[in-house]
């Protein structure tokens, strides 16, 4: 009954925040916040729920309003609340808002995790910013943050979706180097960098690979 009435509550303050449309300030945010939720603002379990519904419905520049007030009630900024900001900004394709964000981290003293990350360069992704997302997998080296399938796939498609056909199958290499087994779809994504950069030959060796390891 708590979960029913939590999602009920934050599912009418994202219809009340999205009917603002170009009127969806940052003061007019706090107002809404202010009748849903109280002058004390939402709990993290409110505000990621907000904040991952407000995502779902593409409404990036209200998240930004979101966390501002946030900011400005002096609400805590944990990881769980970070990932969903980060997690909203992606599926906008926002991807400069996501980094950004995730620079802001260090100074809201939230450590980003792998989660956090891969959402991150998903963004990337979306934006075929490619040189972004190999950034972003070197900064998970530098700081003991171990990449996974999902990272490595992500990242491969941003190369993909960037004609970089080359870094793409130099991250197979480190996927292979770290134990990190490929799928189906990062396969697909580095063989359609190939096909994009007319690189026949190694498409046709991606293929042999997948066929010898049963991909």
């Amino acid at each position: 009954k708590a979960s029913l009435a939590l999602s009920t509550m934050v599912d009418s303050a994202v219809r009340e925040l999205s009917a603002l449309g170009k009127h969806a300030t940052v003061e007019a945010t706090s107002k809404l916040l202010d009748l849903h939720f109280g002058p004390r603002g939402p709990n993290s379990p409110e505000g990621r729920q907000l904040l991952t519904k407000l995502g779902q419905a593409k409404q990036d520049r209200l998240a930004s309003h979101v966390l501002q007030c946030f900011d400005a009630a002096r609400l805590e900024t944990n990881i769980f609340i970070a990932s969903a900001a980060i997690s909203a900004w992606s599926k906008s394709s926002e991807w400069g808002l996501a980094l950004q964000f995730l620079v802001q981290m260090a100074d809201r003293h939230v450590e980003a995790d792998a989660i956090t990350y891969s959402t991150a360069i998903s963004s990337c992704e979306k934006g075929g910013a490619w040189i972004q997302a190999l950034q972003l997998l070197g900064q998970m080296d530098d700081r003991c943050v171990e990449a996974d399938m999902i990272t490595y796939g992500a990242a491969v498609s941003a190369c993909e979706k960037g004609n970089a056909w080359i870094q793409a199958l130099q991250l197979l290499v480190q996927m292979e180097d770290r134990c990190v087994e490929a799928n189906v779809i990062t396969y697909g994504a580095a063989i359609s960098a190939c096909e994009k950069g007319g690189a026949w030959i190694q498409a046709l060796q991606l293929l042999g690979q997948m066929e010898d390891r049963c991909v």
